[in-house]
């Protein structure tokens, strides 16, 4: 299934209606940027119900508008009173695992992913010896906007830098934007598996058939997901949940992304061929026989980790098969 001609303009033309609807309210570009991008996607998954589009785009992005601003306002009252204590352990934690190194080599290893706001908002942060309260003064920046600011600077640099280092199957390669829109997308996913109106999630599934039997993923609550870097802009995601029988379960997914941060599906999500389950008394008979490698990968292949099983007389249990 894929997006009628014409519905890349009108994604466009949802951002900027939307961005120039939030800017009224909220002073940060990359808060306004985010939010924009949330109202085109919502755009496009309830397009059928949409009958005015220019109210239903402006409606949604005031709502939008003032549900930040109402969230940040409480964060500020509820952390004004330990400001002091708040900005020390996010000051201490900013480029956590990342050791040391002058300004200019910390923006240049980032230089790619940053734009030039935020390569400026990191050298304000470093020549102003992090302190996020003369920042937030002097930039007229909401302190909750700015420490959101600086982690989520925080987890692209350390994405990066990660990728750099040749990781490619861990959650360390996500940057915080990245992050938040695969949760949407998950919980979008569920909702639409629950309701049967895939149909509404094109804007996902444009790249790639939606099938006609779709696999049997019935999600009861999302516990966590891991990904796998398959080239430059393409993964693979796995998501673990307990399905509707309270049984532990998984479904994975290949996407790409584009404009940075926005995901599209290229491989409809289906489940795996088989998971089992190990207990911690089993599990100890393979201590050590395990290691993750600098990639974040397994040292073992499957075939090799099924002998392992074996040979250590490891009891499993088969918790879920597909039988196709």
């Amino acid at each position: 299934m894929t997006l009628k001609k014409g519905d890349s303009e009108k994604y466009q033309k949802v951002i900027k209606l939307a961005y120039s609807e939030i800017s009224k309210q909220i002073n940060n570009q990359e808060d306004i940027k985010e939010l924009s991008h949330m109202i085109a996607i919502k755009y496009f998954l309830n397009k059928s119900n949409i009958k005015n589009e220019n109210n239903w785009i402006i409606t949604a992005a005031k709502n939008a508008a003032i549900d930040f601003l109402r969230k940040s306002n409480h964060d500020l009252l509820r952390n004004s009173n330990d400001f002091e204590k708040v900005e020390n352990r996010i000051t201490a934690n900013l480029l956590e695992n990342k050791p040391e190194k002058d300004t200019k080599e910390i923006l240049e290893n980032a230089k790619n992913i940053l734009s030039v706001q935020e390569r400026k908002l990191l050298e304000l942060y470093f020549r102003e010896g992090k302190r996020l309260k003369k920042i937030s003064r002097y930039r007229n920046i909401g302190y909750e906007g700015l420490k959101k600011k600086l982690y989520r600077l925080k987890k692209e640099i350390k994405a990066e830098y990660n990728r750099k280092m040749g990781m490619i199957a861990t959650k360390e390669i996500i940057g915080a934007r990245l992050h938040e829109n695969i949760i949407y997308f998950v919980k979008q996913f569920q909702k639409a598996i629950e309701e049967n109106s895939l149909d509404r999630m094109k804007f996902y599934f444009r790249d790639c058939s939606i099938p006609t039997k779709i696999p049997d993923i019935k999600i009861s609550k999302i516990i966590q997901y891991e990904v796998k870097l398959i080239d430059k802009s393409t993964y693979k995601l796995v998501v673990y949940y307990i399905n509707n029988n309270g049984t532990f379960s998984a479904f994975n997914a290949i996407f790409e992304i584009y404009n940075r941060n926005s995901i599209r599906i290229l491989d409809f999500p289906k489940t795996p061929t088989k998971i089992i389950a190990i207990s911690k008394e089993e599990a100890k008979k393979i201590e050590g026989e395990l290691v993750v490698n600098e990639k974040g990968m397994l040292n073992l292949k499957k075939t090799d980790l099924e002998i392992l099983l074996k040979e250590k007389k490891v009891r499993t249990e088969v918790i879920f098969e597909n039988e196709e």
